[in-house]
């Protein structure tokens, strides 16, 4: 009671708003399916493809950029004096004593930017001083001549070119100084935040440099050229944004700190330790709620797999507390039962066996088929079915966005009913009868699920499969049937007490 300025968002939004830039975004779909496609990309490629979404993810990469933020600061000012025509304005070692001493407190960028501004505001009173000797000088070298002779004129031309040169070296001097700050501060590193972030992933030498050993130079090599790829099409990967933002916190100093009172995060098991960390320096006081389901983690391969190590690495030094929530308040006894043998596949100590409430209802129902087309028919069938019943909303869940599009038109091609396909372009769920690509129904409940396709060339062993599995498995309130053709699911091979079968 009493909250106010409650603000929701994702956390890409949360990076172009600070950077206030619009960066063009890889289609996550696109990695997604490379990591389903066990068919045609060998489990090595799939295996470094997961490493690199990790990695730029993790707190390795942090430390990564720490250390190359040191190295870029040190090396900063370029070892040579600010000159005109020859002339010392600048002496490299003034100009270090600044960004070592007097500005040391600013960050980087800022503090670069500070040095050039008092260059440029007080070079035109340096130069004044040099002028000034110039002139005293040239007044010098005219007495001197002067005193030499009885009769002036017999001197008058090398007078005049004494003067001439004066007014000259002044001159230069005054029409040259911001040009020579120009060529000055171009020997400087470029500090375009994206530009360096993007020169560090792509540098093989870099990240083996920085990284201690923590990266395999296979790891390394992959990491680079995959990246490298997406750089090339001026995009970026979403999990590009936390480290283009922690470095650009580490050069420009960017204040986050207390924006926000208390932060929710909701599917926390999708974010990255790196997310994570970025999230705190917004908190003002470390006040949390993160809620999430290992088991529901489509996207582990750079997110969290453990509630501990989260703790451990990124909210270090601050009271938390660990609770786990087992009540399942959506599913059926029959449904959630079912689920729980599915996601005991995983074999991982992490997951946490949901516990229906008591309430009963159909067992799901597991239905062979010869082909797509009776898989088809008997569906439209069973929506019929399952809409006479009562029930309103139903969706039809494929493994893929390439899959419900095609089941989706065969579907209203035998149907009269108003069959709606979401993609990640839709906000929203009004109701009625849908087709989903898995990932996307993570969060959404429906009174009837149909799973499409749940052959064993379809779903296989690994631990992203079988999230799959069960994120669909877990979408329905009553009822769940489960189609396959030729030989089911090896992920299906579970008690038959579970499920009935037709």
């Amino acid at each position: 009671m009493g909250v106010e300025e409650i603000k929701q968002s994702t956390f890409e939004d949360i990076v172009m708003s600070l950077l206030d830039t619009e960066y063009k975004l890889a289609d996550i779909e696109t990695k997604f399916y490379k990591l389903l496609d066990y068919q045609n990309l060998s489990a090595e490629y799939r295996k470094n493809l997961q490493l690199s979404s990790f990695f730029k993810g993790s707190m390795i990469l942090k430390n990564i950029i720490d250390k190359y933020v040191i190295d870029l600061s040190s090396s900063l000012v370029p070892k040579i004096d600010l000159k005109i025509n020859g002339i010392i304005i600048y002496s490299y070692d003034e100009v270090l004593k600044m960004y070592e001493e007097d500005y040391k407190y600013l960050p980087i960028v800022p503090r670069s930017k500070r040095i050039q501004k008092y260059i440029e505001s007080n070079i035109s009173d340096r130069v004044k001083t040099i002028q000034e000797k110039v002139t005293r000088k040239c007044d010098k070298k005219i007495k001197e001549l002067k005193d030499s002779v009885e009769d002036i004129e017999t001197i008058r031309d090398k007078i005049i070119r004494v003067y001439d040169k004066r007014d000259m070296i002044n001159k230069n001097l005054e029409d040259s100084m911001y040009k020579a700050i120009k060529r000055y501060f171009d020997q400087w590193e470029d500090l375009d935040i994206l530009t360096l972030y993007k020169g560090l992933i792509s540098d093989c030498e870099k990240l083996e440099k920085y990284s201690n050993g923590e990266l395999d130079k296979g790891n390394i090599t992959f990491i680079s050229d995959y990246s490298k790829k997406i750089f090339d099409n001026e995009m970026l990967e979403r999990e590009d944004l936390a480290a283009l933002l922690y470095l650009h916190l580490k050069l420009e100093g960017l204040s986050l700190k207390g924006k926000y009172n208390h932060i929710i995060v909701d599917e926390a098991q999708d974010y990255s330790e790196l997310q994570m960390y970025i999230l705190r320096q917004l908190s003002s006081n470390d006040s949390f709620t993160i809620v999430g389901d290992i088991s529901q983690g489509i996207h582990s391969y750079k997110g969290i797999g453990n509630w501990k190590e989260l703790m451990d690495n990124v909210f270090t030094g601050s009271d938390k507390e660990l609770l786990s929530l087992k009540k399942c308040y959506r599913s059926t006894m029959e449904i959630m039962n079912f689920a729980n043998q599915v996601i005991k596949k995983w074999r991982k100590e992490e997951i946490t066996l949901a516990e229906p409430v008591l309430r009963s209802g159909d067992k799901p129902l597991i239905i062979k088929k010869n082909n797509d087309n009776e898989i088809i028919n008997d569906i439209a069938l069973r929506i019929n079915e399952v809409k006479e019943e009562g029930h309103k909303s139903i969706a039809v869940i494929c493994k893929t966005t390439e899959e419900s599009t095609k089941v989706c038109q065969a579907l209203k091609n035998v149907m009269d009913d108003n069959i709606h396909l979401i993609t990640d372009k839709d906000t929203s769920y009004g109701g009625g009868v849908v087709v989903i690509p898995t990932y996307l129904s993570k969060g959404l409940e429906f009174d009837a699920v149909i799973i499409f396709n749940c052959s064993n060339d379809n779903y296989i062993d690994d631990e992203l499969h079988i999230k799959l599995l069960y994120v669909s498995i877990t979408r329905p309130l009553h009822k769940l049937f489960i189609y396959y053709k030729d030989k089911p699911s090896i992920l299906l091979d579970i008690d038959g007490d579970y499920f009935d079968i037709l």
